[in-house]
């Protein structure tokens, strides 16, 4: 396959993410991603294709670089981010006055896009370099 098709692949997978993820705020995107995980938590994780895809692309091409390392890196930490604050919200854990003013911040549309404007140029990185 070529780099290209990956790249797209990876565009498709970033758009799906934004689109089900998309919220006015932080709180909203995390109750979207609480819906998936109650369900299952692999659900959840399976709500990310852009993750899979990334360790698809690093066992197909046998390539583990820096861009590479660094969406796995952001893709794992985010997905964390959200299962911690999914628990928190759920009572597992303590919500301090910070975390719900974070949760209750505006965010903007662009936001969603920003996996959709970074990831797929890492990738096209990983595999041309």
């Amino acid at each position: 396959m070529t780099v290209w098709v990956f790249v797209v692949l990876m565009v498709i997978a970033e758009l799906f993410e934004a689109a089900w993820q998309q919220a006015d705020t932080l709180r909203g995107a995390i109750e979207k991603g609480r819906r998936y995980y109650h369900r299952s938590v692999f659900l959840f994780l399976m709500m990310h294709p852009g993750y899979w895809l990334t360790l698809f692309v690093s066992l197909y091409y046998d390539v583990l670089n820096w861009p590479i390392i660094a969406v796995l890196a952001f893709k794992t930490l985010d997905m964390f981010f959200k299962m911690d604050l999914i628990g928190r919200l759920d009572g597992r854990g303590s919500m301090t006055p910070e975390m719900e003013a974070m949760l209750a911040t505006p965010i903007p549309r662009w936001y969603f896009l920003a996996g959709v404007m970074a990831y797929p140029w890492l990738i096209y990185a990983a595999l041309s370099g």
